[in-house]
């Protein structure tokens, strides 16, 4: 099928490049040619926009924890000083792989708790915080898809440096308790660092209180329509990590290596976006969603199959329908879909093709002959597709049901 007819509905694994953010990378490759650690005229240049750039998302980040909407791409607020140090990273993985680095090296090796239910970047952390000294305590949650803030705080003690959770699950779209449990944390223990996974939260659900509870966030360009292989760890004032990458010192010294100057200025130019259309863009997600879940249900019914939605009814991201049915393996109807002009995904794809029975999916304890597909939306997604793509659900359900 020609691409430009076909219905991409895989948001949560990658978003397509914005055009602006596709702009301003041309703009930043054509002047911002040197080295920002450089002292000639082209490293400063490259230095100032790399600045400017680090800037830009700083503000966009203080407005978002005042619910404000950005006027313009330098705000007023440039003068105000922020309360977050933003690091560059090559993505969401290493952001993350740095926040356990970073604490447990920063501090005597302890427990770190976290969830059943995180990115493999955070799960396979396992190994590496063994190899420092530390402990990875994985926290199981309910049945709903949802971690019991109680049950996970129960784990954490005197030698825990860390909690770890994710503030919205990437295969689910269910919203984790992020802002219940540093209430709780904090109070009792204050030095505890709280690190949130916020890679499918941004652009998709209100960041007020995730940004005014954690205290370290993992960020990715090209989930919000900036470029793949660009993301950022914001840390707040006041905490100390240690490098996961040394080197010549880059950003502050929390990252070392040659910043990518170009693929900076895309992700700032994508955060300045979806920060300022949030609302529409919320807004126009919601109908999405709650269009194709009716569709999807009353599909199934008339179709004769039965089905499971993995949601939690008002702790819900509307960027992600998380469809499951009995009897029908997940890959031949991500598949059949695929053949129909329909693209989706059967889990994540964070596992580079794997084929295995979700891990969240099996935390929550669906068994493995729920064949699930996941439906990611955008702003970009119109009703138009999601009454297609559920048509040809329906129709790749009824041809592979025996």
């Amino acid at each position: 099928m020609d691409n430009k007819k076909r219905i991409y509905l895989d948001h949560a694994a990658t978003s397509p490049l914005l055009d602006e953010s596709m702009e301003e990378m041309v703009l930043s490759f054509e002047n911002d040619y040197g080295n920002p650690s450089s002292i000639h005229v082209p490293g400063k240049a490259a230095a100032r926009s790399l600045n400017d750039y680090r800037g830009r998302i700083k503000e966009c980040i203080e407005l978002l924890m005042n619910h404000e909407v950005i006027e313009s791409a330098l705000s007023r607020r440039r003068n105000k000083e922020c309360s977050w140090e933003v690091t560059f990273t090559s993505g969401g993985t290493e952001a993350n792989v740095t926040a356990f680095w970073g604490i447990l090296s920063a501090r005597k090796p302890g427990r770190i708790v976290t969830t059943s239910i995180e990115h493999p970047s955070v799960l396979e952390c396992g190994s590496l915080v063994k190899r420092i000294g530390g402990e990875l305590v994985l926290v199981p949650v309910e049945k709903s898809g949802r971690i019991d803030p109680a049950r996970l705080l129960r784990e954490v003690d005197g030698s825990t440096v860390m909690v770890s959770m994710m503030s919205v699950n990437n295969e689910t779209g269910i919203i984790q308790p992020v802002a219940e449990v540093s209430r709780i944390l904090k109070a009792k223990f204050p030095r505890v660092v709280l690190h949130t996974d916020a890679v499918q939260a941004l652009g998709n659900i209100p960041l007020e209180g995730i940004l005014k509870s954690a205290d370290l966030v993992s960020l990715s360009a090209h989930k919000i329509g900036g470029p793949k292989g660009c993301g950022a760890l914001l840390r707040k004032r006041g905490v100390s990590i240690k490098p996961l990458i040394c080197g010549g010192g880059q950003e502050d010294g929390v990252r070392s290596g040659t910043e990518n100057v170009p693929a900076i200025g895309g992700f700032a130019k994508a955060v300045e976006i979806v920060s300022s259309t949030f609302q529409a863009r919320y807004s126009h997600m919601v109908e999405l969603r709650e269009f194709l879940h009716e569709l999807v249900c009353r599909g199934a019914e008339d179709a004769g199959v039965e089905i499971k939605v993995n949601e939690v009814a008002g702790h819900q991201s509307p960027h992600i329908l998380s469809v499951s049915v009995l009897g029908i393996p997940s890959e031949p109807l991500t598949r059949a879909l695929s053949l129909r002009g329909v693209d989706v995904s059967h889990g994540s794809a964070c596992h580079s093709r794997k084929q295995r029975h979700s891990h969240v999916l099996r935390s929550m304890g669906l068994r493995p002959n729920w064949g699930t597909v996941r439906f990611s939306l955008s702003h970009s997604v119109s009703m138009e597709d999601v009454k297609s793509a559920a048509a040809a659900w329906v129709g790749c359900v009824e041809e592979l049901k025996l």
